[in-house]
């Protein structure tokens, strides 16, 4: 079963049509986190269009084994070069290889020609970018050819269009693929908004690890399922991004692990993982600049905010449970006790989930704006300072300090309880703290389970943040 990415796919018809149209090349490059959909996404556009194509996915082996793989799938596909190959033309080098796809008649019908894990290719033959931008210039441009590029390394992938590499400028289209929103999430696994969210803060929207929820789970039948099976998706693939992110870098892995573990701060995580101030910082600009792994996030106020009040966090939900949970269990699970490790996620899952759920809901909300209940706040965050004071939500005209608070609000994601009077009570309070906020800031509450009589100006429940990510 195939659900949502409709934007996507249409963005990939609209790049077929105009080949067709203009019986000239296109070329989109497709990024994304592993195991976010994309070779998926291809796949089912393919399915649909029925062009003449050549997938082609790279396995990380040597250069000269690459190449073989490549004609060997040329050989096997319905592009015109493919007899060609078959009856026993020479494919010598890339660049003879892709001269060939692109000298080859394709009797006016546009042909897909795609590229899968491109950074793997390049790792063994860093010629090979300079090659595909040669033979795009020259000969692909100007037949009626689709270049789908795709890739997990997201700090390769961005950097191949910058000004001076060899595909800068080249791109006609160049799409990020996000994990499945909390909406789409919803869809994809058949289950009420607030069921939907929790089961989000473990998945994370990651599609393959959705594939795994069987019609009629909950959170914990799922759960006891795929913990009492040391091969299943949660358990391993947690492991198998790490691996492929990371597969010589000790510093980072200590890093997450000391996130993992629950640490937020600069030197807190320096403490736990046992890495100097230097390293440290070298291994989380790889985390959140170079990987997108990790976020970074500063109180939101009226007031310029410090470096020293930064607090790190792990941004894919799924990494995130599978580290504070999975990880310091593997040998639990593999020696079958997974629901010794399932008691001991029962036991810690209201604290949780309640942080957990956060960034969520903050993101949640942002796409609801702008909304007439809340002013012309643009932006979300949150607020705390050195005294251990925080406030769950502020809502912004700017994404950053300082900026005024247009509205401020808590969180309580509670398994029976509602948003009560004292909640209201205690945010207000809390917002009358915060540098920026006034009499005029708005008082949102979130809450799982319903309201009593709070007096709020905006009472959020699961149903509006899911929704939220249909909003156009």
């Amino acid at each position: 079963m195939f659900v949502g990415r409709d934007s996507y796919l249409t963005r990939l018809s609209h790049e077929f049509g105009r080949v067709r149209q203009e019986q000239r090349g296109r070329f989109v490059l497709l990024r994304g986190r592993r195991r976010v959909g994309k070779s998926r996404l291809v796949e089912e556009f393919l399915r649909r269009e029925r062009p003449s194509a050549l997938y082609f996915t790279a396995s990380k082996q040597s250069a000269d084994r690459e190449l073989q793989l490549f004609a060997e799938a040329l050989a096997e596909s319905d592009l015109p070069a493919s007899r060609l190959v078959a009856s026993g033309t020479s494919v010598g080098s890339w660049e003879a290889a892709l001269n060939l796809i692109a000298a080859s008649p394709v009797d006016g019908e546009p042909a897909v020609l795609v590229i899968d894990e491109l950074p793997y290719l390049l790792e063994g033959d860093r010629a090979l970018e300079g090659t595909l931008q040669k033979v795009w210039d020259r000969h692909l441009q100007e037949r009626p050819i689709l270049l789908i590029v795709i890739g997990s390394d997201l700090s390769i992938m961005e950097a191949l269009t910058e000004y001076g590499r060899p595909l800068y400028g080249r791109p006609t289209t160049v799409m990020t693929v996000r994990p499945f929103s909390p909406l789409e999430f919803s869809e994809m696994l058949q289950l009420p908004p607030r069921d939907a969210l929790d089961a989000y803060v473990v998945l994370g929207g990651l599609p393959f690890l959705a594939r795994s929820w069987a019609r009629g789970d909950d959170i914990w039948t799922f759960l006891e399922r795929e913990l009492a099976n040391p091969s299943s998706p949660l358990v391993i693939d947690g492991e198998r991004i790490l691996n492929a992110e990371f597969p010589t870098s000790i510093h980072p892995r200590r890093v997450l692990t000391s996130i993992g573990a629950g640490e937020t701060t600069f030197a807190a995580m320096g403490r736990a993982a046992g890495i100097q101030a230097t390293s440290l910082t070298r291994a989380l600009d790889a985390l959140i600049d170079g990987k997108n792994v990790v976020a970074v996030d500063q109180p939101l106020c009226g007031k310029a905010s410090t470096s020293r009040l930064k607090r790190y966090r792990i941004s894919d939900p799924y990494l995130r449970f599978w580290l504070t949970f999975v990880a310091p269990s593997l040998s639990e699970i593999e020696r079958e006790r997974g629901h010794i490790v399932l008691q001991r996620i029962r036991s810690r899952w209201s604290d949780y989930r309640g942080r957990a759920i956060e960034p969520v809901i903050r993101e949640s909300v942002e796409m609801m704006l702008p909304d007439v209940r809340l002013d012309d706040a643009l932006h979300v965050g949150g607020y705390w300072n050195r005294t251990d004071q925080e406030v769950d939500l502020v809502l912004s005209r700017e994404p950053t300090s300082p900026t005024a608070v247009v509205g401020a609000g808590s969180i309580k994601w509670r398994e029976r309880k509602p948003f009560s009077r004292g909640d209201r009570d205690d945010l207000a309070r809390a917002v009358a703290l915060i540098p920026g906020a006034s009499k005029k800031t708005k008082l949102v509450g979130v809450s799982a389970t319903g309201f009593a009589s709070t007096g709020l100006d905006v009472e959020l429940g699961p149903e509006d943040l899911v929704k939220a990510w249909g909003k156009p």
